[in-house]
């Protein structure tokens, strides 16, 4: 069984982790800034703010402090607002298992330096980690007739 941590309980780390958790085959553990977010988990099973009606499976566990979240974690999958991306890893590099793979699904360019977000983790944790990268469709595409 491995050891997921997703970082970031928005509406696509929330979807992330209801597909990883769905099978049991995984523990994951999403972390969510929101203590209001954990609560309504924990509570009801439903992320109510960010993804509300999706039920989030047993094999999920929320919780808001990162050294829970990323303990044991074989995969990281990154799912924070891009803003956050480097001050959170900054946070995290000192508790990632440096055998970690980081998957980073997070959208968008850093202000300022405009890299990927690849590119901020992997300064970051100064290549002592793999990082790779999850996207989605292209925003509309089904709406033209193309399948995702």
């Amino acid at each position: 069984m491995s050891e997921i941590a997703v970082i970031g309980a928005g509406a696509w780390g929330t979807g992330l982790s209801i597909v990883l958790g769905r099978k049991g085959m995984h523990r994951v553990r999403l972390w969510a800034h929101e203590k209001d977010v954990c609560d309504s988990i924990t509570q009801r099973r439903v992320n109510e703010l960010f993804l509300p009606g999706r039920h989030i499976p047993d094999a999920v566990t929320v919780g808001n402090d990162l050294r829970v979240a990323l303990a044991g974690a074989q995969i990281v999958v990154s799912v924070m607002p891009s803003q956050h991306c480097r001050h959170l890893f900054e946070q995290m590099r000192p508790i990632l298992s440096p055998a970690a793979i980081i998957v980073s699904a997070t959208k968008g360019l850093e202000e300022g330096s405009l890299l990927r977000m690849t590119e901020v983790i992997a300064q970051v944790l100064k290549g002592t980690s793999r990082v790779g990268a999850l996207s989605g469709p292209r925003a509309g595409a089904r709406a033209r007739g193309a399948r995702a």
